[in-house]
């Protein structure tokens, strides 16, 4: 018996679907996620005040930013945007409209949100961590007339890195269905049936979460080389040359915390994106056309 090959994903439609839809309901979204949101700024903006001189001495020493700090922000980002993200996925798929005291509450759908949240979305940034540490060493000495057999091992862990990222961020989404199923409580979906669900799909969702991740990535740029004003300064500026000593360590928490806060309604696209993608493996349909949630598979 042979099984029926799953619908592609279209590419620029999904996309721009998950625009439409995430602005559409932005206001939902926010409505419900409110003080995950301010939890988000009260948390990471302790993280970057208290590790200021942690970033500090590490920008100085090696001039790319401490590891702890990265971390732990992520995790933190992580692990709220997992509470955040599970309404969000019942919003979109079976048209739910939480109240604020339901979604502040956690059960064991979360954090098991969270935990495979983790496992697709944090561990795949080894590599890349990896791939940036050795970046300066690697890469600029490739420009040079010569390297030493060290300069050339560091470059191609480098490149090494860059394409195991590459593989992991594939296999991720073959395997990501399993988020919105988790939020769902479809339990009949697992990490095999999420594989197989994506079959055929492997680089239409990679290219969709790259078109996704564009506006994000350029606004960075613009934002790491913009300079608002002498006493405001892009984190790494505020660290390098501060006013002051509190000048610099306030420009760098604002600054940071800013970006995360942007970071994470950015990230919601994502779940749009999973949302939908699942919407169309399971052919459910737009939940404003059924009057009741689809059954579990």
């Amino acid at each position: 018996m042979t099984t029926e090959a799953p619908a592609k994903l279209p590419v620029w439609k999904t996309a721009l679907e998950c625009y439409r839809l995430t602005f559409r309901h932005l206001g939902d979204l926010l409505r419900f996620a409110w003080p995950w949101l301010l939890l988000l700024v009260a948390v990471s903006g302790a993280l970057y005040w208290a590790l200021y001189p942690l970033e500090k001495d590490a920008l100085a020493k090696t001039g790319s930013g401490s590891n702890t700090l990265w971390f732990l922000t992520l995790l933190a980002s992580t692990a709220i945007g997992a509470f955040i993200a599970v309404p969000w996925h019942r919003l979109l798929i079976l048209g739910e409209r939480p109240e604020l005291a339901e979604a502040l509450k956690l059960d064991n759908r979360h954090w098991l949100y969270l935990w495979r949240a983790f496992l697709l979305g944090v561990l795949p940034l080894a590599p890349l961590l990896l791939m940036l540490t050795l970046f300066h060493s690697g890469l600029e000495s490739a420009v040079t007339e010569s390297m030493t057999e060290a300069e050339t091992t560091s470059l191609i862990a480098t490149i090494s890195g860059f394409l195991l990222f590459l593989l992991i961020c594939l296999a991720a989404g073959r395997f990501s269905p399993i988020l919105p199923a988790t939020a769902l409580a479809h339990n009949g979906v697992g990490w095999r049936n999420s594989w197989d669900m994506t079959r055929n799909n492997t680089w239409r969702l990679f290219w969709i979460s790259l078109i996704l991740s564009l506006p994000f990535v350029i606004a960075g740029i613009v934002a790491a080389g913009f300079d608002l004003n002498a006493e405001l300064k892009t984190p790494s500026e505020a660290i390098k040359a501060p006013v002051n000593e509190f000048a610099g360590r306030t420009s760098f928490t604002l600054w940071s915390v800013a970006m995360e806060f942007a970071g994470m309604l950015f990230g919601m696209l994502f779940v749009t994106f999973l949302s939908l993608a699942y919407r169309h493996f399971k052919r459910l349909a737009a939940p404003e056309s059924k009057n009741s949630a689809p059954p579990a598979p």
